[in-house]
């Protein structure tokens, strides 16, 4: 459901300084019109059009988790209700500039007559503007290698792509468009996970987050380095990133009343924490957090109820402080604790938006706002840490002229 919009691909882009699977090079092709380079021995292909939808009422494959490559489609055919999303961001280290983008699999939005591939970007500036742009490719190649797995959406005018190394310790994102060219990369400080906090592999672990809506994350949080020119203005710096996978058996305005996204880079620590409100058992809530030291997982939970034996955490919405957006959810940042009473272990960050990163507006002051913000934080009774975040809160109408519900209990 977020909005986002676009970076592009720029010739004189510098390579990367980390190793990168020689099978992709070190550099991105000067256009940025990155192409399948897998045999049909090497690698797994999935290839999709724009209109392209099963009609057929045969069950189709819909991943649960398990040993599942994190990055590659969950669901194939496509069909008339399922959809899936990768999604990146970043925060800039003074906590000032961002970005959020998408690249979509998705028939809901079919209804406009745009098809079912999109590619959406927003950035946003200290000064408080904001770029936004969606593009409708015509196709969209996913490329399943043993190095590595590579997501191309294009059309005549314009392609987008990402590459994600075998283990997930790697990505970078690039696209060519005309009104903006560039490239991110990112370098995990984590360990991909399921809801359940577990790290891939885990074969028991599912994706399955809440009733029919599955996230997992490749990338919970990462060092970002962004080198994009937008509308001929340079939008370069270093910072906060990271990467979730989202799908659903039905539309999100079906599965979700709302949910709560926090990403965190603190010192040694990088956070992160999903948040959702069922929309199917009306107002369940289905939280999962997970933390790292030095990479390491160090805490993880699903549970928000205060306990003397297991771990548990709490995340608290603020509205004291001097960034919001404009829904009605003022929110200004949030407190978070995690407890694990058995080590006698105790985290507190503290979180202060500070610029407006994103925003969505879904009618009667419900939608989405995501913010860049300070931190403070870490283990209580030992050094405190001062870092980035990224948050977003979203809200769903209870009714929307667009979107019907899909699932039905009759």
């Amino acid at each position: 459901m977020r909005l986002f919009r676009v970076f592009f691909f720029v010739s004189s882009v510098k390579a990367w300084s980390y190793g990168w699977p020689e099978e992709w090079g070190s550099k991105w092709l000067p256009t940025g019109s990155q192409t399948v380079i897998g045999s049909s021995d090497s690698c797994k292909t999935s290839h999709l059009t724009a209109f392209e939808m099963s009609k057929s009422k045969d069950p189709i494959f819909f991943s649960t988790g398990g040993l599942d490559n994190f990055i590659s489609p969950k669901m194939r055919p496509l069909n008339g209700t399922a959809g899936e999303q990768w999604e990146f961001d970043g925060v800039s280290d003074d906590a000032k500039l961002a970005f959020v983008f998408g690249f979509y699999r998705d028939p809901n939005y079919a209804i406009l007559g745009s098809g079912n591939l999109r590619v959406s970007v927003e950035m946003a500036w200290p000064n408080g503007s904001r770029f936004a742009q969606v593009d409708y490719p015509t196709d969209n190649i996913i490329e399943e290698c043993d190095w590595g797995t590579r997501g191309i959406w294009r059309s005549n005018d314009f392609n987008y792509t990402f590459e994600i190394t075998a283990d997930m310790k790697r990505a970078r994102v690039g696209m060519h468009t005309p009104q903006v060219t560039g490239i991110v990369s990112m370098t995990s400080t984590s360990q991909p996970r399921y809801p359940d906090g577990r790290t891939y592999p885990s074969e028991n672990s599912t994706s399955e987050a809440l009733p029919y809506f599955h996230f997992v994350e490749p990338i919970p949080v990462a060092r970002a380095h962004v080198d994009m020119t937008i509308l001929g203005e340079k939008f370069a710096w270093d910072g906060l990133g990271g990467m979730e996978r989202l799908w659903g058996a039905f539309s999100w305005f079906t599965c979700l009343q709302g949910m709560n996204v926090i990403r965190i880079l603190a010192g040694p620590y990088s956070l992160s924490m999903l948040s959702f409100t069922s929309n199917i058992k009306k107002g369940r809530e289905y939280p999962s957090i997970a933390l790292f030291d030095n990479g390491e997982p160090v805490f993880s939970s699903q549970n928000t109820e205060e306990s003397d034996v297991n771990d548990y955490f709490s995340f608290t919405k603020t509205y004291d402080g001097k960034v919001t957006g404009t829904l009605r959810d003022k929110v200004t940042g949030y407190e978070l604790e995690l407890v694990s009473p058995g080590r006698q272990l105790h985290w507190t960050f503290l979180i202060d938006h500070a610029n407006l990163a994103f925003e969505y507006i879904l009618g009667r002051g419900t939608g989405g706002s995501g913010f860049s913000a300070w931190v403070n934080g870490g283990r209580m009774g030992r050094e405190q840490f001062k870092g980035i975040a990224l948050t977003e809160a979203l809200t769903f109408p209870k009714k929307s002229p667009l979107f019907r519900p899909q699932y039905s209990e009759d």
